[in-house]
């Protein structure tokens, strides 16, 4: 589908910028309306809900943030007839809902043009893992006590779907004595991914998730013991 997108362009020697549509090649008029309205839509939508994040109290954690980011995410794309599927899963709307965020966010990029030059990685991807975050209930990843212990697990391929392998999670590092450090933190994500990368998860039972789980744990503080 299509995003109408800011972008900086050079015109008779000043930097100016512009609507493109994106992806760019030959539109249909019904497509052209419809990334028009979505942009209005956002134009009016993103600064609000920029707004309620940044009305949260200092003390709140930046994994509760984010996370509340996300859940302001899915009010704008979940069951929105302008959002297609096919524009979450390139980034486009992402990119569409960051030129409307003020910079006070906290996100680098936010409310610039896009740059199709920039590759997409890094912050340029904190949106998407946000939203990824909100498919949760609070209650079951409140446990995680670093925002970049979620972004270990998302990174870490399609594992952050499974809720049974971040309940096993929670209750292995909930049950230790000290909440890990980081660095061993990700080394339970990477063995974590080393034993489930190929397998089609979802048809593992309970009890091997469970295995897998804690089977990477104990790995984990072996190895950087």
């Amino acid at each position: 589908m299509t995003v109408l997108l800011r972008k900086r362009v050079n015109i008779r020697d000043n930097q100016e910028e512009i609507k493109v549509f994106h992806p760019s090649g030959t539109l249909s008029r019904e497509s052209q309306e419809r990334a028009e309205n979505l942009d209005v839509f956002l134009a009016e939508k993103v600064p609000s809900l920029a707004e309620r994040i940044m009305r949260l109290p200092d003390k709140t954690t930046p994994i509760r943030r984010w996370y509340r980011l996300g859940q302001e995410l899915r009010k704008i794309v979940d069951n929105n007839d302008l959002v297609s599927r096919l524009d979450v899963q390139n980034g486009l709307i992402w990119e569409g809902i960051k030129q409307y965020l003020p910079e006070t966010i906290g996100l680098k990029g936010a409310g610039q043009a896009y740059d199709s030059n920039t590759p997409r990685h890094g912050d340029r991807e904190h949106l998407p893992v946000c939203y990824a975050a909100s498919s949760y209930a609070w209650k079951e990843i409140k446990w995680l006590r670093r925002w970049d212990d979620w972004c270990a697990i998302y990174y870490r391929g399609s594992m952050w779907r499974d809720k049974r392998i971040i309940e096993s999670l929670r209750k292995e590092i909930t049950g230790m004595k000290e909440y890990p450090k980081r660095k061993e933190f990700r080394e339970i994500i990477k063995n974590l991914a080393a034993q489930t990368t190929g397998k089609h998860i979802e048809v593992l039972n309970d009890s091997v998730i469970v295995d897998k789980v804690h089977s990477a744990v104990e790995q984990a503080l072996a190895d950087v013991a």
